[in-house]
């Protein structure tokens, strides 16, 4: 009887456990997001801009991940502060995945700026 008693207690602290690694992870899961996403296929010569902003905590970490194809005209992709001082100019033409650390609580904001612009861009911020 006793060794019945054990088995019952012994599935209880198992199912809690799991219980607790599941409720783990659905929180990481979900703490760990889009933050935003730009995309854009341009086929005639346009000029405009399109910004993402969010709120970055100093040591933050976020994933910048993108691509692009330039037709005609010039592209560009920066990450800006609330100030609107560029930190971060990349590279365009190109797909790229890449980490931004943010030094201070800020709003930051990533820019794609074009100009007579034909070719198709994809941004993607992730935390």
């Amino acid at each position: 009887m006793e060794r019945g008693r054990k088995c019952g207690t012994m599935r209880k602290i198992i199912f809690l456990l799991i219980s607790l690694v599941v409720i783990l992870l659905v929180r990481a899961a979900v703490l760990q997001g889009s933050v935003g996403t730009m995309e854009k296929t341009v086929d005639t010569a346009q000029s405009g801009s399109s910004e993402i902003s969010f709120q970055g905590k100093k040591e933050e970490r976020y994933r910048f991940s993108y691509s692009s194809t330039v037709k005609e005209g010039t592209l560009e992709m920066l990450l800006t502060d609330k100030g609107g001082n560029v930190l971060q100019t990349y590279e365009t033409g190109i797909s790229s995945n890449r980490e931004i650390f943010m030094k201070n609580d800020d709003i930051y904001s990533v820019v794609v700026a074009y100009k007579d612009f034909v070719g198709s861009y994809d941004v993607k911020i992730e935390k």
